[in-house]
């Protein structure tokens, strides 16, 4: 069992998190961030992972178990050899286990009643700055995992629309320093990437009418910055892995 060091467990948390172990087929399970915060920002965060949540509620088995609240059956744990130590800062080692556990087949649960204590980001500086962070390690995960490049049981599906828009607002914009007429597509682009905030907007508006109001300009500017982070790591990455730089040590299934 894991959590975090800025994690405070709640008393019945280890009894959560083997619930789902009674069924001897559950290799794996993933339990849920609560937060006592009140700054507006920290109520997003908080949002976002409930939105996270009930999308997973929804699903008999997951690909995504974060250290904060995750919980192994240690043999196959073992197996696997635990967490690769390629990462440099803690990042994204749980979500590559997570990963290997799907690719072989393993099953990994929700369980949502098993929650652990947490302050999130307050500040949009270090709020970006973990996106950022996330997005750069994730690139190399996804070199290793190119399956999961179509999605997971945790990242928003619109999430891949908004790259896809970021990255057609950087080639407008380069390209409008030729020709002033490729600003006006930026512009468009522009817009619809702001309007690909609107669906989860909506949603956290049943939660915390407040903190809808924020949601399009802060998910707007995570969105490049995670694209660009993400876009960084793939060259990056991808460049050292050809030169066999890094690589991830399998078990040859």
């Amino acid at each position: 069992m894991f959590t975090d060091s800025d994690c405070e467990p709640r008393a019945d948390w280890v009894e959560q998190m083997l619930k789902p172990f009674a069924d001897p087929r559950v290799m794996g399970a993933k339990g849920t961030y609560i937060t006592r915060q009140s700054e507006l920002l920290a109520r997003l965060v908080q949002v976002e992972f409930e939105d996270k949540y009930a999308r997973m509620r929804r699903q008999g088995t997951i690909d995504f178990v974060d250290t904060y609240a995750a919980a192994y059956r240690r043999d196959i744990f073992v197996r696997l050899e635990g967490f690769n130590e390629i990462f440099p800062t803690a990042s994204v080692e749980d979500i590559e286990l997570s990963f290997r556990l799907s690719e072989r087949k393993a099953r990994l649960v929700f369980a949502p009643q098993a929650q652990v204590l947490h302050t999130h980001p307050v500040s949009l500086k270090r709020y970006l700055a973990r996106k950022a962070r996330y997005g750069y390690w994730r690139a190399l995960v996804y070199l290793w995992h190119p399956r999961k490049i179509s999605g997971d049981s945790h990242t928003d599906p619109m999430l891949k629309t908004q790259f896809v828009l970021v990255g057609l607002v950087g080639v407008s914009t380069l390209a409008g320093l030729l020709n002033p007429y490729w600003l006006g597509l930026t512009l468009l682009v522009m817009g619809l990437l702001v309007a690909t905030t609107l669906p989860f907007a909506i949603r956290a508006n049943r939660r915390d009418s407040e903190v809808a109001w924020i949601v399009p300009p802060v998910h707007t500017i995570r969105a490049i910055v995670q694209a660009g982070a993400l876009g960084v790591g793939l060259l990056v990455h991808g460049f050292l892995r050809r030169n066999h730089k890094l690589r991830i040590e399998d078990d040859g299934q």
